[in-house]
């Protein structure tokens, strides 16, 4: 009798658990068929948490209505998170600035035009006068001559600097013998460009 007394309790025992698991199973159908209908992803762990609550002011949440792991989830929530959680950080507009790089042709320079003509055999002249007189007149630094063409003109151009200031102190030794020794823009050899600290003066100044 008491062995027929202990199977029923276990019968009902376990027809109770039965029941109260179809009916937990049957609620969260019913809620994952709403999900489906509104675009949630039941493949995503999370889709119930993601599809219903992230819209949900902590204020509309009635906790009966969550199941344990969104009361969990609710329960850790606060208004702080949800500040940080939609903070934006501006990136300072300096930082978003491309730095370009300064490019510097070094076979770009200044030199000095002593000389111009449509003759060529008067600018090679002049220009092998200039550079037998340069060689005996100047002291630190010679300044090489170069004959350039450029219809319909020859030009004698001397020099080959990147320093302007020392282009300058070129032409205004050169202007006693030619007078209209002026400075101009042009190509340089930069193998024969001067240190910074050399002096553009004749011999007979020291």
């Amino acid at each position: 009798m008491l062995l027929v007394n202990t199977y029923q309790k276990l019968l009902t025992t376990l027809l109770a658990l039965l029941l109260l698991g179809a009916c937990a199973t049957t609620g969260t159908s019913d809620r994952r068929e709403r999900d489906k209908a509104s675009g949630a992803d039941e493949s995503d762990d999370t889709y119930i948490l993601s599809s219903r609550l992230e819209p949900i002011e902590l204020a509309e949440v009635d906790p009966e209505d969550l199941t344990a792991d969104e009361q969990i989830y609710w329960s850790s929530r606060s208004e702080l998170t949800d500040r940080f959680a939609s903070l934006t950080h501006e990136m300072p507009s300096g930082f978003m600035q491309t730095i370009q790089e300064e490019v510097v042709d070094i076979n770009q320079g200044f030199r000095v035009q002593i000389y111009t003509s449509r003759n060529v055999e008067m600018a090679d002249s002049t220009l092998a006068a200039y550079e037998s007189w340069a060689f005996e007149k100047f002291d630190e630094y010679v300044p090489r001559g170069y004959v350039h063409y450029r219809q319909p003109y020859y030009r004698v151009r001397v020099g080959d600097f990147h320093n302007r200031d020392h282009a300058l102190d070129l032409s205004r030794t050169l202007k006693s013998r030619y007078p209209s020794a002026w400075i101009i823009y042009d190509r340089i050899n930069p193998e024969r460009v001067p240190a910074d600290t050399v002096q553009i003066r004749f011999s007979d100044d020291l």
